[in-house]
C-alpha cells in the first residue's frame, strides 16, 4: 500500500464560483516547497511564498490579496506579501527571509520604516475603512523574552507607505486580560494572548474577536475561551461583550432561531466566519465546547451587533456530529456539513455563505480526517447544499495545466488554508496542509541518522540537501538506492529535495 503524506502547500488556485471550476493558478503541485523570495519591492513571476500553514491574509480594494507569516516546514515566518490578481505575480514586501524572527516593535503608536511583527502563526486579522491591514495575536514568538507562546500584540500596516505601528498590546507572551466591566469600553481593558480566534468588522469600522486559544483572566495555560471583544480604532479601547472571562466554558444554545441574552457559543477555536454586512456575524463549527460535550463542533450561530444578542441558528448542540451530504447541487432541509475546524471560509457577491475542507467528519468516519467539500448556505432559508468536492476524507486533487481551468480539476483535502474572494466573485485559496497530487517519489532512511542516509528514488534525480534557511549545502545525482555521506554536516533539522518534484523530505542528522 503506498503512503499518502499530509503536507504544506505553496500553490494558489482560483475558483469561478458560479461554473464552480478550478484553476491552478501558480506554486507547486507538490508539497513542502521552497518559495522563492526575489528582490524585495520587487514583482516577478518566480516570486513564489514558502509552503505554510496557518498564514495571515487580507484582500484590499484592488483585489490584491495579502498574506504574512504562518508556519513552514523550517520554522515561523512574518515576512509580508502581496498577489497581484491581474499580473498574477508575488510581491515580497516586508520582513525577513528567514525563520523565527522576534521582529521589532519600535515605539507603541510611532510608524517607523523598521517596525515588523514577530514571526507567528493562527493570527487574527481585519481590514478597516480606510483600507489599513490589522493584525493581532497569534501563536509565535514575543517581541521581547524567549521562547513561542499566545501573542496579544495588536499592529496596523498602512499599504500606501508599507509601515507597520505597533498599536497596543505587549512584547511578552502567555499574557492574561483584563475584561474590566461587560459592555464598557476602557483604556485598561485588554485581550490575553490568543490565536486561532473568529474576526469580524461590523458596519460602523469596529473589530470584533471571538473565542480563540488563549489566556482569559486568570487561567496559567491557554486554553479555548468563548468571549466576545469588540475593539474602537477611533479611541484604542476594547470592550468585552459578551462571554466568559473563564477558560473552556460550555455553550448556552437556548432555542433554535430565537436571540436570547443567554444564549453563547461554547469555548472553541479554529471556527469559520463570516459577515452579511446588516451588522451580523456569523460563525460555524470549530473545536471546542458544546452544550455538555467537548470536540469537533457543526453549530451555526449568528450575533447581532446592535442588539449584542446571539442566536443558534442551525446545526447540533453536542460535539463529532457526522455530515448528511445528500445530493451534490440539490437543496435538501436535512443536508449540514460535519463537525469541523480549520475550514475556509467566504461570501458571494448574493449573500450566500461559502465554506471549503478543515479537518473533521464526513458522513461515514469516526475520527476526524482533512476535507475538500464545499458547502453554500443560503441566508434566506437558512439551508446548507453540498456544491463541490468530496464526501469521503483525505482526497488527493486534480491539477490539470497551469492556467487552464477545467471542470475536473480538484482542491485535495487541506486545512489551515487562505481563502481571499475578489468583488467579481472570484475565490482564490492558497495553502494550507493536507493532500497533494504527488506521492513521494522517492524514500530516506534511517531518520535520524549521524552518518549515512540511504535514499531511494524511482528514476535518477539531482537532489540538494538544504539547511532551515533553505541554503543548499550538498547536492548529488543518484539513481536507485544510494548512500549520501552527512557525517560532516552540522547536528540539526535538514531537507531532501528532488530537483524533478520540487518534494522535499525532512530528516535530522545528530
Amino acid at each position: 500500500m503506498k503512503k499518502i503524506t499530509l503536507s504544506i502547500f505553496s500553490f494558489l488556485l482560483a475558483i469561478t464560483a458560479t461554473a464552480q471550476n478550478f484553476t491552478w493558478v501558480g506554486g507547486f503541485n507538490t508539497s513542502n516547497s521552497f518559495g522563492n523570495y526575489g528582490i524585495q519591492g520587487v514583482p516577478s513571476s518566480s516570486n513564489q511564498p514558502e509552503a505554510r500553514t496557518g498564514a495571515a491574509n487580507w484582500i484590499d480594494a484592488s483585489n490584491n490579496l495579502w498574506l504574512f507569516g504562518g508556519n513552514t516546514q523550517t520554522g515561523r515566518k512574518n515576512d509580508l506579501w502581496k498577489f497581484n490578481t491581474t499580473t498574477n505575480q508575488w510581491v515580497w514586501l516586508k520582513g525577513p527571509n528567514t525563520i523565527d524572527d522576534q521582529g521589532s516593535s519600535g515605539t507603541k503608536g510611532v510608524t517607523a520604516a523598521s517596525n515588523n511583527p514577530s514571526a507567528r502563526d493562527g493570527g487574527i486579522t481585519w481590514m478597516d475603512t480606510s483600507g489599513n491591514l490589522w493584525l493581532f495575536g497569534g501563536f509565535g514568538f514575543p517581541l521581547s523574552g524567549t521562547g513561542l507562546g499566545a501573542l496579544n500584540d495588536l499592529w496596523k500596516y498602512n499599504t500606501n507607505t508599507n509601515e507597520w505601528t505597533w498599536i497596543s498590546g505587549d512584547n511578552t507572551k502567555d499574557i492574561n486580560g483584563i475584561y474590566g466591566t461587560i459592555g464598557v469600553s476602557n483604556s485598561a481593558n485588554k485581550m490575553g494572548g490568543r490565536y486561532l480566534a473568529a474576526s469580524w468588522v461590523d458596519n460602523l469600522n469596529n473589530l470584533w474577536l471571538f473565542g480563540g486559544i488563549g489566556f482569559s483572566s486568570v487561567n496559567t495555560s491557554a486554553n479555548n475561551q468563548n468571549d466576545l471583544w469588540k475593539y474602537n480604532v477611533t479611541t484604542n479601547e476594547w470592550t468585552w461583550v459578551s462571554g466568559s472571562n473563564f477558560q473552556s466554558q460550555f455553550g448556552t444554545y437556548g432555542t433554535k432561531s430565537i436571540a436570547s441574552v443567554s444564549n453563547t457559543p461554547g469555548a472553541r477555536n479554529s471556527v469559520a466566519s463570516w459577515n452579511d454586512g446588516n451588522g451580523n456575524l456569523y460563525l460555524f463549527g470549530g473545536n471546542g465546547f458544546a452544550n455538555s460535550s467537548a470536540g469537533s463542533l457543526n453549530d451555526f450561530w449568528r450575533f447581532n451587533s446592535i442588539t449584542t444578542q446571539w442566536t443558534w441558528m442551525k446545526g447540533d448542540s453536542i460535539a463529532d456530529k457526522k455530515a448528511v451530504y445528500g445530493v451534490i447541487n440539490v437543496t435538501n432541509p436535512l443536508s449540514i456539513p460535519g463537525s469541523r475546524s480549520l475550514a475556509g471560509s467566504w461570501v458571494e457577491s448574493n449573500g450566500n455563505f461559502f465554506l471549503f475542507g478543515g479537518q473533521g467528519k464526513t458522513a461515514n468516519t469516526v475520527g476526524n480526517v482533512s476535507l475538500n467539500d464545499i458547502w453554500k448556505l443560503d441566508l434566506s432559508t437558512n439551508n446548507w447544499t453540498w456544491v463541490g468536492g468530496d464526501s469521503i476524507g483525505n482526497k488527493l486533487g486534480n491539477y490539470g495545466t497551469l492556467n487552464v481551468p477545467a471542470a475536473t480539476n480538484q482542491m485535495g483535502s487541506r486545512s489551515r488554508h487562505n481563502c481571499w474572494v475578489e468583488s467579481t466573485g472570484k475565490v482564490w485559496v492558497f495553502g494550507g496542509q493536507g493532500y497533494s497530487f504527488n506521492i513521494p517519489n522517492f524514500t530516506l532512511y534511517p531518520n535520524p541518522t549521524n552518518s549515512i542516509l540511504n535514499i531511494e528514488v524511482k528514476e535518477q534525480t539531482q537532489i540538494s540537501i538544504l539547511n532551515i534557511l533553505s541554503e543548499v549545502v550538498k547536492t548529488e545525482t543518484i539513481n536507485g538506492t544510494s548512500k549520501l555521506d552527512v557525517s560532516n554536516l552540522n547536528a540539526g533539522v535538514y531537507f531532501i529535495q528532488d530537483a524533478k518534484s520540487r518534494k522535499a523530505i525532512k530528516f535530522i542528522k545528530e
